[in-house]
């Protein structure tokens, strides 16, 4: 993404804010939306352990309004709310000043059937730049996860729906929600691959 200094950025879902940190610390200014509570709170929580300062929404990503003013728009692992891919990188291009770049983080197919009808089932990595192309993005980079990083990142959702709430019904849901994220993840792995493909607003024809 090479940021710099005095940029904006938008990263939705935020999650618990440890781009929107590492940006800020390139002196990047960053606002992150995100609809969960507890991880808005979390985010707030590592900015200011960190001693940076990040703008955080609480709200659904889905109404934020699109307007193209952001240098940097991100969304890692959050196709789902937009309804796929397509749909998420049509929001990132729309999110876009012009020459701004975009990452999107997702899972893929290593190889096989392709989805184009949005329905969410993963891509291939050519079908996912066929995408992009038809949202007015240039494909710029992949970068790749390694499994045992994508492994620990799906296991590391146990402990943090055990920290959700007070609402003990609640917890035991979120817990058990990413258990099953963890054994799917098990059962799936050698025909997915977590990337991050990072994209380029395409130039406008006059």
């Amino acid at each position: 993404l090479t940021p710099r200094r005095g940029e904006r950025a938008i990263d939705i879902p935020a999650g618990r804010g440890e781009l929107l940190c590492r940006l800020a610390e390139r002196g990047v200014h960053g606002t992150g939306v995100d609809i969960s509570p507890w991880v808005v709170r979390d985010a707030a929580e590592r900015a200011a352990e960190r001693g940076v300062s990040i703008d955080l929404v609480l709200g659904d990503g889905k109404a934020f309004p699109s307007e193209p003013a952001w240098d940097l728009a991100t969304s890692l692992g959050g196709s789902w709310i937009w309804n796929g891919t397509a749909g998420t990188l049509r929001a990132l291009a729309g999110l876009l000043a012009e020459g701004g770049r975009a990452a999107m983080g997702d899972v893929v197919l290593r190889e096989g059937p392709v989805d184009l009808d949005g329905s969410g089932i993963p891509l291939t990595r050519a079908a996912l730049e066929e995408q992009a192309t038809a949202a007015g993005l240039t494909v710029l980079d992949w970068v790749e996860s390694a499994d045992d990083d994508w492994r620990a990142y799906v296991e590391s959702g146990v402990g943090f729906a055990r920290s959700w709430g007070d609402d003990p019904a609640f917890t035991a849901r979120a817990v058990a929600f990413a258990e099953e994220a963890v054994r799917e993840f098990e059962a799936e792995v050698a025909s997915f691959e977590w990337l991050v493909v990072v994209l380029g607003r395409q130039a406008e024809t006059r």
